[in-house]
């Protein structure tokens, strides 16, 4: 009885269509697993760029993953491809961070070029179907679905934050969150 609880909890929602299959594949590559010391969350890489003789890929991921570690400090970031049996481990290095916020933008240079984000969307509809890609528990790139139920936070009323209806766990924390043409609409900063 807990497993089959514990399945439905953090089993991501059923594809309705092809069109949502595809959208699923896109933005499952995307997702990044972050480790620390005494985290583990998600990330999503935002830009890369050509660096000298490797790519370069910016990462944003929630501040409380990070904790209190600063530059070099024992962050891996960790890409699973469900192409390919390897899995690219690479130290990532703190370039920015709010507190404020809850965000944090890393980086990891790679000889291998990765996906990134293709577009980002600031003008949200509540009921709007959204995606959130994470590795919940340490199940990498596990994809769930809901829908946008506040433009901002209804407890404190911070402008900096929405809320949806979507299945998330520990290890979702910095995760990327997609409209239904895979443009990013934010990060996961937490449950309610």
């Amino acid at each position: 009885l807990f497993f089959l609880l514990f399945l439905s909890l953090f089993a991501p929602t059923t594809v309705d269509d092809a069109q949502e299959l595809e959208l699923r594949q896109k933005i499952g590559t995307l997702n990044a697993t972050i480790e620390t010391i005494t985290n583990v969350g998600s990330g999503v890489v935002i830009h890369v760029e050509k660096f000298e003789d490797s790519y370069r890929h910016y990462i944003i991921t929630s501040n409380h993953v990070i904790g209190t570690l600063s530059g070099k400090d024992g962050v891996i970031v960790k890409f699973y491809n469900s192409s390919k049996p390897e899995i690219l481990i690479q130290k990532g290095i703190i370039l920015l961070r709010s507190t404020e916020l809850d965000i944090v933008l890393l980086y990891i240079d790679s000889k291998e070029k990765l996906g990134q984000v293709s577009g980002f969307k600031t003008d949200l509809q509540v009921g709007e179907k959204i995606y959130a890609v994470g590795s919940p528990m340490q199940v990498p790139n596990l994809i769930t679905s809901g829908y946008l139920s506040s433009l901002y936070d209804y407890i404190g009323g911070d402008r900096s934050i929405f809320v949806g209806s979507i299945q998330v766990a520990p290890g979702s924390s910095g995760g990327p969150v997609f409209d239904k043409e895979g443009n990013l609409i934010g990060i996961v900063k937490g449950m309610m």
